[in-house]
């Protein structure tokens, strides 16, 4: 018999990481174990619920500094390998924290955790000497990872999501300062340094200076330097030079004069260079804005000025108040910074203002009202949110809140009674924005014959360049309203899978399209719906398996032991589908209603699936089956309060909606 000879590997990143937090866990500090898809934590909430657990286990005393991280991270490979950032949660004495954490061995090293609201990071230790810089190809190597999973702020500034180490900032400082190297490189490290609040003041004379020399130059596109732009106009702005912010923000904006990116660059800086940038581009909102800043006028009254405008002059008048009627009420009074978000408290009450402004034209109130009135739903609704969750801690918060809901309440039902009617008539949306389908459509769930009609015929004939999500928003109150036909079906059927076999982006709230279709066929009882169904049932692709996990609720024979298996051992994106296909086969495998198929499932279920935002959607009267990304509101509570009065529903399941 031939031995075999075992070969010695070297244990992966996460084996070491491992071991070392087991040696960290002890009598005065807790270190959980990694998490894993299926034994969570799920979330940080609930890394903070399971180290409480743990310490009430042990009797440690409450204070016990503790770490651990969540199932939702993207930081290891299957192999084990840490390939990006692993945020680590914390509690207790931040310093003592930060004490254990930096024992960790090679080639780690620790971020993060500058107060106690900011979670520590694990990271790669970023070795500078193996990057040859005169090599373009590895500088961006060592950047990407760098540059992964930023987020743009909804202005012209780059928000890291997970801190850059300190080793990693001194080589972007090199690097910045290097003309050897590229100028799109130069201008990513830079860019990484602003979003580090690490830029010094000789790399920002340095680089406005090449900066303004690339974007001086004639042509189209934005040139390599076009990172740096982004994030060099407002490190001018804050070091007192507007001019030469206003200048540069014009000349990037005429370099790509389509999309947002146009109108953030003209707001960036209010100048006369902008100002005429924003005349030229058509970007209304920005040119009201810019001239209030400049001429120290009301944003409001420029904004109505420029509607006015448009409204007489422009072929595309309706496309083009759109924009400006949704942001009314964002331009009143003192213009806020670009891309801050303004506060519920502020953005309640600017949109009553202007619903009661006498300055605002007759026809454009009643545009705003129109327009305006599902940013009024949700306002009054995250009013009652609010005041609820800060109940009991902040109460003069809560009651000044719901104050205010009520106010906002009372003043739309004054202007929808002195506009009548008319100004309460639905309106269609903008069917190629995918925010206008949102506003417009989202609680859209009834229909009236006059929005029937409507749905129908843009579903049966879209229009060109129709947003993605549109067979979505369509589909699924004609479905879930039971307005769907045979005709409908056979006029969808040629083509199905090429239209709505597609990708559900995964925080869209509406239900997918494609689901939403197989309802519909098995709802009109039509003869090709057991077909579509097992044709849906055999995609491959991943983002078909939680579609597939309800379908396979109206399986023959009895699915539950199969779905209950898939709820165990599924993904966690997965795992809301597979519970949805659980509830269902009971529902029907019993005869008791989906609610109450929750409440017999609900112990079985684990601690990723959310039981009350499914309660609350399974209870209203044409639920969102896949929809497990629910934001509370009035109505929904009243739900929770009839599921907590229901002595017929188990006392657990019931003690999910209370509070």
């Amino acid at each position: 018999m031939i031995g075999r000879t075992r070969v010695s590997r070297a244990p992966s990143d996460l084996s070491a990481i491992r071991a070392w937090l087991k040696s960290l866990d002890g009598e005065d500090f807790v270190a959980l174990a990694p998490a894993s898809a299926r034994g969570g934590p799920y979330d940080a909430d609930d890394v903070h619920v399971t180290a409480a657990e743990v310490l009430r286990d042990r009797e440690l005393p409450a204070d016990t500094p503790y770490i651990g991280w969540h199932a939702q991270t993207q930081a290891w490979d299957r192999k084990g390998r840490l390939i990006d950032l692993q945020m680590v949660y914390f509690g207790g004495d931040r310093a003592r924290v930060r004490e254990r954490l930096e024992t960790i061995p090679d080639p780690f090293e620790i971020g993060g955790g500058s107060t106690d609201e900011e979670a520590f990071h694990i990271g790669p230790r970023f070795d500078a000497a193996a990057i040859d810089r005169t090599r373009p190809e590895q500088v961006a190597a060592a950047l990407e990872p760098l540059h992964h999973g930023h987020w743009r702020d909804g202005d012209l500034r780059f928000r890291l999501d997970r801190q850059v180490g300190a080793s990693a900032l001194e080589w972007l400082h090199s690097v910045v300062t290097d003309p050897a190297i590229e100028a799109e490189h130069r201008g990513t490290a830079f860019e990484l340094l602003a979003a580090s609040e690490a830029v010094t003041p000789q790399e920002l004379v340095a680089i406005h200076a090449e900066v303004a020399s690339a974007y001086a130059q004639p042509g189209e596109g934005h040139p390599p330097w076009y990172a740096a732009a982004t994030s060099l106009i407002p490190l001018l702005l804050e070091h007192g030079r507007a001019r030469e912010a206003g200048l540069l923000a014009a000349r990037a904006a005429a370099r790509r004069p389509e999309g947002w990116e146009a109108e953030l660059f003209a707001l960036a800086a209010p100048s006369p260079e902008t100002l005429a940038v924003a005349g030229e581009l058509g970007l209304h909102l920005a040119e009201a804005r810019i001239r209030a800043a400049l001429a120290g006028t009301s944003p409001r009254a420029e904004a109505i000025a420029v509607a006015e405008r448009v409204r007489a002059t422009a072929d595309s008048a309706t496309t083009e108040l759109d924009a400006l009627v949704s942001s009314l009420p964002q331009v009143g009074g003192v213009p806020a910074p670009v891309g801050t978000v303004a506060p519920l408290e502020q953005s309640a009450r600017r949109c009553s203002e202007v619903l009661t402004d006498p300055a605002v034209p007759a026809w454009l109130l009643n545009r705003v009202r129109r327009k305006a009135a599902p940013d009024l739903a949700d306002l009054q609704a995250d009013g009652e949110w609010a005041a609820y969750s800060r109940s009991p801690f902040h109460d003069e918060s809560r009651d000044d809140l719901r104050g205010l809901a009520a106010a906002l309440a009372a003043s739309a039902q004054r202007l929808a009674d002195e506009l009548g009617d008319a100004a309460l008539a639905w309106e269609p949306p903008a069917t190629d924005s995918k925010y206008s389908l949102w506003k417009t459509l989202d609680e859209v769930r009834d229909l009236t014959n006059s929005q029937e009609a409507w749905f129908r015929a843009t579903l049966l004939d879209p229009p060109p360049g129709a947003a993605a999500e549109l067979d979505a928003y369509l589909l699924e109150p004609l479905v879930a309203s039971r307005r769907f036909t045979r005709e409908d079906a056979d006029a969808l059927l040629p083509g199905w899978r090429k239209r709505l076999a597609r990708k559900h982006d995964t925080y869209q709230p509406v239900q997918p399209a494609l689901l939403s279709f197989v309802l519909g066929l098995q709802a009109v009882d039509h003869p090709k719906a057991e077909h579509v169904r097992s044709t849906v049932l055999g995609l491959k692709p991943v983002w078909a398996r939680g579609i597939q996990h309800v379908l396979r609720a109206f399986a023959d024979g009895d699915p539950r032991p199969e779905l209950r298996r898939l709820v165990a051992a599924t993904h966690l994106q997965e795992q809301h589908g597979a519970a949805v296909g659980l509830v269902l086969s009971e529902a029907r495998m019993t005869g008791v209603t989906p609610l109450e198929a929750l409440a017999r499932t609900h112990a079985d279920l684990p601690r990723g699936v959310d039981v009350r935002s499914l309660g609350l959607e399974l209870a209203s009267a044409q639920p969102r089956l896949l929809n497990d990304n629910v934001q509370d509101s009035p109505g929904r509570r009243e739900l929770a309060e009839q599921i907590v009065a229901d002595v017929s529903l188990p006392e657990s399941f019931r003690a999910r909606f209370g509070g």
